[in-house]
């Protein structure tokens, strides 16, 4: 059909999968089921557009798809969250989360969306998909509804902190273990300093810091290879910081708060000390420090020992 040729020269390299049926097209308003555009998946999508409104919904797909890395850094897990934004002035502006599977990562998947470009205009909602495939489209199984908003009340609750998946799960403020670098600099900005690459014989990665001392915060980034694609090890956090855990804790919470926290998958083998709370293990978890007052003075999030 003519459109397809269009469609593919517009949209040249990407892999674009659709389920048409179900898209219904009356002026310029176009629905569409479920739509896939290098990996990224969208559905109930809705848009409001100007021009060819079946070749236009394939670019906000396309659109979307260049800030996968940061949404799937958002929720690395899997996660689904109905938005709404318009396009003007090649910009996504006004972008809301209406509903969310995370909703306390629903600033990250709007800072994300907020830095698309396309060339189109008008308005538009989709229920996006981000982090890992099976607990992504569970999440938007559980979102239910359409784009237009008439969703289920209550999305699913985030997945309860086990010993096992709390390196997973867990995060520090826009921070989550396995984000790209970029994804880090999006959320954090250019790191004042950055260190050499060091070979660590232990993992067999090669590390480096970046430190932000302005947010107190302290990180480790590494690469399978000197040079190559960097993710994040690790993160510590002291003050000034002001970032919080996934339940809220932070620099100056208390004892108490970490306890009702994280005492349900505190570290059994490294039991809780006047200076010291751990949760999940020092190979990989939170690690707590106290002051003689009993506020906390540090945290980090990674594995303390190998």
């Amino acid at each position: 059909m003519r459109w397809y040729a269009v469609a593919e020269r517009a949209l040249a390299g990407l892999v674009v999968w659709a389920l048409l049926a179900g898209t219904a097209v009356a002026g310029t308003t176009v629905r569409v089921e479920s739509m896939t555009v290098n990996g990224l998946e969208v559905r109930s999508l809705a848009c409001e557009l100007k021009g060819s409104a079946l070749l236009g919904v394939m670019q906000v797909v396309a659109s979307l798809a260049e800030q996968k890395r940061a949404l799937d850094a958002c929720v690395p897990a899997g996660g689904a969250f109905l938005v709404r934004w318009t396009w003007a002035g090649r910009k996504a502006k006004d972008v809301t989360v209406e509903k969310a599977s995370h909703p306390d990562r629903a600033d990250c998947v709007s800072a994300a969306l907020g830095k698309t470009k396309s060339d189109l205009g008008g308005t538009c909602t989709a229920v996006v998909l981000v982090g890992k495939s099976a607990a992504a489209r569970a999440a938007a199984d559980a979102l239910g509804g359409d784009a237009s908003g008439a969703v289920a009340p209550a999305p699913a609750p985030p997945a309860p902190l086990t010993r096992d998946n709390l390196l997973e799960l867990e995060r520090m403020g826009e921070l989550s273990l396995g984000m790209a670098a970029k994804a880090v600099q999006a959320a954090l900005g250019k790191p004042e300093t950055k260190g050499k690459q060091e070979f660590m014989a232990a993992t067999g990665e090669w590390v480096r810091t970046w430190a932000y001392p302005k947010q107190g915060l302290s990180l480790e980034l590494a690469a399978k290879r000197r040079g190559g694609p960097e993710t994040l090890g690790s993160v510590s956090l002291a003050a000034p910081g002001t970032a919080k855990t996934r339940a809220g804790v932070g620099i100056g919470s208390s004892r108490e708060e970490v306890t009702a926290a994280y005492g349900a998958v505190a570290d059994p083998e490294f039991p809780p000390t006047d200076d010291r709370f751990v949760a999940g293990s020092l190979f990989g978890g939170l690690v707590f420090g106290f002051d003689a007052a009993g506020k906390v003075t540090s945290i980090f999030l990674g594995a303390a020992a190998e």
